[in-house]
């Protein structure tokens, strides 16, 4: 019996590794398949990236609505307010493509608050006019009012840095013009004297301005911001409606 048991034991021994064996094999091909599924599935998704990427990147009409935005924001002018004694400059020295939110779609125009007249200054300046214009179907007004949600939350954190550096030149550039403006009262400086270095610290403010905005990367974070909203916008308007608010705003 002891030669039959040990057979036995043997084939039984036998047996467990190859199921064991085939059991590895198969968990092996399995955990293949599935590493090759994932691979495929990140590859896809990257390859899609890459795709939405150079199609935001090379898109002219974005490009250019973009750039004309920062063109505006970088060229704006500061005034110098005899009034006041001080310098001042529209926005706060932000281009009105940057502070657009979603109460501009359909605002009343005849309201006359003002926050009204700020709004109405910034919609008759930005691409709101231009968007304002086109024949919107009620699903697209919202899409978009959710859109330039979005925009606002993006930018908010530059315009508010943005705000900050104005407010400080601003209360500088003020202390000096007031200072000038009394050394004139007093007759210590000409009329010519007074107007030549008050064009000397305007331009000076806005230099300033321009340089801190750079300096902190305000300008490409607020076209960023910018930027991506175009993208969605464009996909929310369709061609044609598209067209019509490009056409529109490049000649704005």
């Amino acid at each position: 019996m002891q030669p039959f048991l040990l057979l036995l034991e043997s084939k039984v021994q036998t047996n467990l590794i190859n199921n064991n064996m085939r059991t590895l094999k198969i968990s092996a091909l399995v955990i293949g398949m599935m590493t090759l599924a994932i691979t495929g599935c990140k590859k896809e998704n990257v390859a899609k990236q890459e795709t939405t990427n150079t199609e935001t990147t090379s898109d002219p009409d974005i490009s250019a609505l973009a750039l004309q935005a920062e063109a505006v924001d970088n060229s704006m002018e500061a005034v110098y307010n005899q009034a006041t004694e001080d310098f001042t400059m529209e926005n706060e020295g932000i281009a009105a493509d940057f502070l657009v939110d979603a109460t501009d779609v359909d605002a009343d125009e005849n309201a006359t608050s003002a926050n009204d007249a700020k709004r109405k200054h910034i919609k008759s300046n930005s691409f709101i006019f231009c968007l304002r214009k086109l024949d919107l179907h009620c699903d697209q007004k919202a899409k978009i009012k959710i859109l330039l949600g979005e925009y606002k939350d993006c930018r908010e954190s530059a315009i508010k840095r943005a705000r900050a550096i104005y407010h400080e030149l601003y209360a500088k550039y003020k202390t000096a013009a007031q200072e000038q403006e009394k050394l004139y009262r007093a007759g210590k400086i000409t009329k010519d004297q007074l107007a030549e270095r008050l064009e000397r610290l305007r331009k000076a403010f806005q230099k300033d301005l321009a340089e801190l905005k750079l300096k902190e990367k305000l300008d490409v974070a607020l076209k960023t911001c910018y930027r991506k909203f175009l993208i969605q916008l464009k996909g929310t308007l369709g061609e044609k409606l598209w067209i019509q608010f490009v056409c529109c705003y490049k000649g704005h």
